[in-house]
């Protein structure tokens, strides 16, 4: 970030004061600004141009280039943001007309497309999960596929949440499992801190109960973990696994259910659940409050879709044949 730091040191703005500026930035922000920074250094390193700087029409013509190497609005805006936040000018260039017009035409001449336009049924996976047996008979490879399948499908959480999991800040009672959740999600911002995880008992079949298969797998993971993180490898030495390892748990559930893992990753499991009880009249706004989305467009735009196929209203709904 030592670019930024020179921006805001030229604009006047203090060592303490930069760093704490520049820590609003989360690692996958730096990490997607850091490769357009680098773009637009060698844009005006090859035309002379002050990279602090540059005119409104210097920074059209950058964006034009990433447009004609084939990038699209998302790419395009996040490049225009990190200018925004770059250029030593006395105004806002991200909200300059031209930029935002030049952007709007991004937008109607590459529209962003959903990466779904149907999803896969959840039924088919509970059907398969009901063949696997009870959860005492399941190997721990198993118990641990079947366990973090509902844990994904039930709330409809992110892979990245389920990672989060922790032991040492959990509440049992006889109904629920419930998680807080203290580590910076992606939906952790100003007035939304910390998130509630809620695993609630299905009574009407164990076999697909989320609460039964966590009792089962704690119980079964017991001697085994060294830390409190509740998914581990079940492989020795049975350490803390990451967001990969727990997405390639989920695709070994889905492919042997029908899913076809080539076209819907393990992400796919939020779109499955939101739209599977939508489709079942489950309120929007349980489902958003349920999926942690602050409003319905983000639902309507990239998460409701038709499906393929023939608290606890949501977790019934969806479980309910």
């Amino acid at each position: 970030m030592f670019h930024f730091r020179e921006s805001l040191h030229i604009r006047g703005v203090s060592p303490r004061a930069a760093k704490i500026i520049l820590a609003a930035w989360r690692p996958s922000t730096r990490k997607q600004y850091s490769v357009y920074l680098s773009r637009w250094l060698l844009f005006c390193g090859k035309r002379s141009l002050d990279p602090l700087q540059a005119t409104v029409n210097s920074v059209l013509d950058f964006l034009v280039d990433l447009y004609d190497s084939g990038l699209g609005y998302s790419g395009i805006n996040i490049a225009r943001s990190m200018l925004s936040s770059f250029l030593v000018v006395p105004r806002d260039t991200g909200k300059e007309i031209l930029i935002k017009k030049f952007l709007k035409g991004v937008f109607e001449l590459r529209t962003p497309q959903p990466r779904y336009h149907s999803i896969w049924d959840v039924s088919v996976v509970l059907d398969y999960i009901r063949t696997l047996g009870p959860n005492n008979e399941l190997t721990l490879q198993f118990l641990t596929y079947k366990t973090v399948i509902l844990t994904a499908l039930i709330p409809a959480q992110r892979v990245q949440t389920l990672r989060y999991l922790d032991l040492s800040h959990l509440r049992k009672t006889d109904e629920s499992f419930c998680f807080f959740i203290v580590d910076k999600v992606k939906q952790t911002r100003p007035g939304h801190v910390g998130l509630e995880v809620i695993f609630s008992k299905y009574h009407n079949d164990e076999r697909i109960c989320v609460y039964s298969a966590l009792e089962a797998y704690i119980e079964k993971t017991r001697t085994l973990r060294h830390k409190s993180n509740l998914f581990i490898s079940y492989r020795k030495p049975n350490g803390p696994v990451g967001t990969e390892t727990i997405s390639r748990w989920i695709k070994a559930v889905l492919a042997p259910s029908g899913v076809n893992t080539n076209i819907f990753k393990a992400h796919s499991t939020r779109a499955a659940s939101t739209s599977a009880a939508s489709t079942k009249c489950v309120p929007v706004q349980k489902i958003l409050n349920t999926a942690g989305w602050s409003n319905a467009k983000t639902f309507a735009m990239f998460y409701k879709k038709k499906v393929e196929s023939h608290d606890n209203a949501f977790a019934s709904s969806l479980l309910q044949k």
